[in-house]
């Protein structure tokens, strides 16, 4: 996570619910008020709706526009060089719907998911119908 581009600037966090927090706690103090990340899978999902959740401005832009020079890279170094383009303005946000689309999104595929299944349970309540 880097808040700017001195050493000083960048810090490491854990993947659990509590160094998320902690880190939404630290961007806080440093005056953070929007966070850029890359998306990388699905595993950009829960630290984007936690840092949402304390009031961060969410950017995610895609892991292919974000190219560095080749050689030796490091997450120290990727971590500012995104947050240098992106303040800069060369990258684009990739959309990402409100918590309340998310919600009826994930509740449409369970509906989806289960509804084969729900087909096939009553075969004979259905013919008789």
């Amino acid at each position: 996570m880097a808040v700017g581009q001195g050493k000083d600037h960048v810090r490491s966090f854990g993947c659990f619910t509590r160094d998320i927090t902690d880190m939404a706690r630290w961007l806080k103090s440093e005056g953070i008020v929007g966070v850029v990340m890359e998306s990388t899978g699905s595993y950009w999902i829960p630290v984007s709706g936690i840092l949402e959740s304390h009031g961060f401005r969410m950017a995610l832009v895609n892991a292919s526009h974000v190219k560095n020079a080749p050689g030796r890279k490091s997450d120290v170094q990727d971590c500012q060089w995104l947050q240098k383009i992106y303040s800069v303005g060369l990258l684009r946000d990739s959309f990402i719907p409100t918590e309340s689309i998310r919600r009826l999104r994930s509740y449409t595929r369970l509906k989806r998911r289960s509804y084969p299944t729900c087909k096939l349970s009553y075969p004979a309540h259905a013919q008789s119908v």
